[in-house]
C-alpha cells in the first residue's frame, strides 16, 4: 500500500490528502483506511475519533458505522461509542451500538451498555429492536 499508484501517489499519501477534503464522508473513509494501515497510530486514532463526535448527525452516523468495520482496531473508540449510544438520533445510536457489538474484547461492556440503553428506550421501540439485534451479536462473542 506504500507503493506508488498509477498517478505516482501512494495509497497512504492519497488518504492523507483526502483527510483535507470538505466532505465528511471522504474524511471518514480516509481516516479508516489510514487506521487499517497503522492501527496503533495515536494521531490516526485521534483523526477518526474527532469524526465520531462531529455536529453533523449523518456524518457522525457514517463515521461510527465505518469505525464498526475496523473490528478490534476500533477499541480506542469504545468510550465515544458508549456516549453516542445515548444520542437522541436513533440512527447515530444504532451505529454506536453496531460498533460496540463488533469488538469481541469488550463484549461484557457492550452487553451492559446495550441492555441499559434498550431498557431506557423500550424493547419494542425501533431503536430497542435494533439494540436487541446487536445484543445477539455481542452474546455470540
Amino acid at each position: 500500500l506504500g507503493m506508488p499508484q498509477a498517478g505516482g501517489e501512494t495509497v497512504e499519501a492519497a488518504a492523507q490528502r483526502a483527510l483535507q477534503d470538505a466532505s465528511p464522508a471522504v474524511k471518514v473513509q480516509a481516516a479508516c483506511l489510514l487506521l487499517r494501515l497503522q492501527p496503533d497510530d495515536a494521531a490516526r486514532q485521534r483523526q477518526l475519533g474527532a469524526l465520531l463526535e462531529v455536529d453533523d448527525l449523518a456524518a457522525r452516523r457514517d463515521a461510527l458505522f465505518a469505525a464498526g468495520n475496523l473490528g478490534e482496531a476500533a477499541l480506542p473508540f469504545v468510550e465515544i461509542a458508549c456516549r453516542q449510544l445515548r444520542c437522541a438520533d436513533d440512527d447515530v445510536a444504532a451505529a454506536a451500538a453496531r460498533l460496540l457489538s463488533r469488538i469481541p474484547s469488550v463484549a461484557a461492556v457492550a452487553s451492559v451498555a446495550l441492555q441499559n440503553r434498550r431498557a431506557e428506550v423500550g424493547e419494542r421501540s425501533s431503536l430497542g429492536q435494533r439494540l436487541t439485534g446487536y445484543l445477539e451479536v455481542v452474546h455470540r462473542h
